[in-house]
């Protein structure tokens, strides 16, 4: 029988506590009763009567203390075999029920290849140590389908828990998930992306069933890659902006880009997406967008000083046409905090910036690691992860094959 280290050693004390029985002292002889103890074992000298009955007496003591032992030992040998062979129960602690096993199914799709088979409360409840079964079932297989329908999931990986089997985690797990999760049926169904914000640990990437962006076609000669991103005081913007623009000129025709509006900022946010739209009507949103990303260290507040300095800097066409684009928020439709970017930022879940989507369903993980189904952990590059879901274009066959 395999052991834990703690029950085994719980056990170990236990046994050494019954099976050890308390020596049995002997007091020394005196010369009264004929008997010395030379090296604790008894040497007998010439005895009157009353000797031999003190003698006989000690010798009646001595046997039933021997007695005595034996029987402890015996008593002592049972109770530890019983111990192993029923080990004590973990204790239960007044936060928990009874412990079982956790059940339920997990639905994913093949159609995301850089999606992993496993959710992060699934690899919480492992790393507590909470027993479970979680069977794979495939989005598009009838059962899938089903599940789909029935549940109206949008996204995967998403977990269904049999509401039955939350008993063997504490009650104030299972009394959490109850309260952020719906029951249906008979099962709690935990999109993994609706997790991830409740925790904040963006660790998993994530596709959705069916695109939020409408506007948006998966084509089988180009990914679609859209960045969503906030010009005004981001530094990570900045830096995976000159990152998103390497990647585009590697994939030049195999790439459709996108700059999905993404405001954290307040005004100084919407006052730099509307310039920079304005600055798409006329063509130049690449030197704008560069201009205004590489104003200072931290990103860029811009102001209407700065923002008529990127618009020269990105030899706007028509710089009366732009500033007035600018000015009467012209395109705050699209770029605005209710435009339709930020509302698309939104549907996909996005609450940190830079996040990326390829392919128009596949949420790419934000957090700078990627959780995997054994519990290891790896830091994705952008190509990478693009060549892992598109290894179809030319593009990802070269970096496969060491020649880009």
């Amino acid at each position: 029988m395999k052991l834990d280290l703690n029950v085994f050693l719980f056990l170990f004390k236990k046994e050494e506590k019954i099976i050890m029985p308390k020596p049995v002292k002997r007091v020394d002889a005196t010369a009264s009763n004929g008997i010395q103890k030379i090296s604790g074992t008894p040497k007998h000298i010439p005895l009157d009567r009353d000797s031999k009955n003190a003698a006989s007496s000690s010798k009646t003591v001595w046997i039933a203390g021997a007695l005595i032992v034996i029987v402890l030992i015996i008593l002592g040998a049972l109770a530890a075999q019983k111990l192993f062979n029923n080990p004590p129960t973990p204790p239960i602690t007044p936060d928990q029920n009874a412990f079982g096993l956790v059940r339920g199914k997990l639905l994913y799709s093949n159609d995301c290849k850089v999606c992993e088979k496993t959710g992060l409360l699934l690899l919480a409840f492992q790393n507590e140590g909470y027993a479970s079964k979680v069977d794979l079932v495939e989005a598009s297989s009838p059962e899938g389908r089903s599940m789909v329908s029935t549940f109206a999931v949008d996204s995967v990986p998403t977990l269904f828990l049999e509401s039955d089997s939350l008993n063997a985690l504490p009650k104030s797990i299972s009394d959490d998930l109850k309260q952020h999760y719906p029951v249906r049926g008979n099962y709690l169904v935990i999109p993994e992306i609706a997790f991830m914000k409740q925790t904040g640990q963006f660790l998993s990437n994530v596709m959705f069933l069916r695109s939020p962006d409408a506007s948006c076609s998966v084509s089988p000669n180009a990914v679609q890659f859209a960045e969503f991103s906030d010009f005004a005081d981001c530094p990570l913007c900045k830096t995976f902006y000159a990152r998103v623009q390497n990647i585009r000129e590697e994939f030049g025709p195999e790439m459709s880009f996108r700059f999905r509006n993404t405001l954290f900022h307040g005004a100084e946010s919407e006052r730099a997406s509307i310039a920079a739209a304005c600055a798409q009507q006329q063509g130049v949103w690449d030197d704008f967008s560069s201009c205004a990303f590489n104003l200072d260290e931290n990103g860029s507040f811009l102001d209407a000083n700065t923002i008529r300095y990127c618009a020269q800097q990105s030899h706007v066409p028509n710089l009366a046409s732009f500033s007035t684009c600018v000015d009467q928020n012209q395109t705050a439709s699209i770029a605005g905090h209710n435009g339709s970017d930020n509302a698309l930022s939104r549907s996909y879940f996005i609450d940190r910036i830079p996040s990326f989507v390829v392919d128009c369903k596949i949420l790419l993980a934000s957090d700078g690691l990627v959780v995997r189904a054994d519990g290891s952990k790896y830091s994705p590059q952008l190509k990478e992860e693009i060549c892992r879901q598109r290894s179809d274009l030319r593009t990802c066959q070269n970096y496969y094959n060491g020649t880009t």
